[in-house]
């Protein structure tokens, strides 16, 4: 079984499962709380981010942000548009965060080995499934022996791998500090240059530090990872033939191969 789906809002690897971090002094009481405040940030300024700062409750952050966006009358068409391009950056940097401050949490994450993660849910087609968990192993079911190429590079959501219905960013993010065993070697990716302030909300910085080092990760791990799956060869990106045995990827991505069943998480 290579997938696990997880949704609710008391699971670990939840956006607003509460777990404080600390990111540049700040104290975040959740990832969406982070997600949301950073979204505030650059669209609006740092004072009103404060206020989403202090929500106590983790599943009130969102309709807090989207009342400040109304009423400082944000248009629409730029907060989507933040939200395809920075949402993979942001999001990461605070995922990142809420695990490696909490080894419990980091522990649990690193149980989920090599299993793709995903988010289900109906309410949003970019952080999850876009869909019910029913619907999702529906999807599953029939893209059983499929293999899904996980980017682990900063790219604009609807350049993600669509699970069912939605890009599941939430899910791929998750699995990026997971697979560079961040806990044994924290200095993998530099994390702090590659989250400097955006300039404008197309902006997408540190992208090409971190996709060096992931790609080298990627590298490192592709022939591990192809005997998991009882895969034969991995052949460089280059090459354009594949059989069933063979597969090409890309030296950013890694594979996962979809089984017919999942584990709810």
């Amino acid at each position: 079984m290579n997938v696990i789906t997880f949704q609710g809002t008391a699971n670990f690897l939840a956006m607003i499962y509460p777990s404080s971090f600390i990111i540049e002094g700040i104290t975040y009481k959740s990832v969406e709380h982070f997600y949301q405040a950073q979204k505030i940030r650059e669209l609006v300024n740092e004072n009103h981010a404060k206020t989403i700062i202090a929500v106590n409750d983790t599943t009130s952050v969102r309709r807090v942000a989207q009342g400040i966006l109304k009423r400082c009358r944000v248009d629409p068409n730029i907060t989507k548009r933040w939200k395809m391009n920075r949402c993979a950056n942001v999001l990461y940097r605070g995922v990142w965060s809420k695990f490696r401050q909490c080894p419990e949490l980091a522990s649990k994450l690193l149980k989920t080995e090599y299993k793709l993660l995903i988010n289900s849910f109906d309410g949003d087609d970019i952080f999850t499934s876009g869909c019910s968990p029913v619907q999702l192993r529906e999807w599953i079911r029939a893209h059983f022996g499929c293999v899904i190429e996980v980017p682990y590079e900063f790219l604009p959501a609807d350049q993600f791998p669509v699970i069912a219905q939605g890009y599941n960013i939430l899910g791929v993010v998750t699995m990026w500090p997971r697979d560079n065993d961040f806990i044994a070697r924290e200095n993998v990716l530099d994390v702090e240059t590659s989250f400097k302030p955006a300039v404008g909300a197309d902006s997408m910085t540190g992208t090409q530090g971190h996709n060096i080092a992931c790609a080298r990760e990627a590298a490192r791990r592709r022939d591990v990872f192809a005997r998991k799956l009882g895969i034969n060869a991995i052949v460089d990106a280059k090459h354009e033939k594949t059989s069933d045995k063979i597969i090409v990827i890309n030296l950013s991505y890694l594979l996962i191969l979809l089984s017919s069943k999942c584990i709810d998480c």
